[in-house]
């Protein structure tokens, strides 16, 4: 195995390992889903501001 394929298989841990958070911050998010980080705060109520959930009524 070579040197760029050790590295390879250690990037993949870490990210793997980075999934097991029971809480994801946007980067963490887009890396998983595999959507950019503008579609994940497109996606999430009131626009672009996650750090305000909206009121529950």
């Amino acid at each position: 195995m070579s040197k760029e394929q050790i590295v390879g298989l250690l990037e993949d841990s870490k990210t793997l390992l980075s999934h097991t958070k029971k809480v994801m911050n946007v980067e963490d998010l887009a890396q998983y889903t595999g959507l950019s980080k503008s579609k994940i705060y497109k996606l999430t109520p009131m626009g672009n501001n996650p750090e305000h959930p909206p009121e529950v009524l």
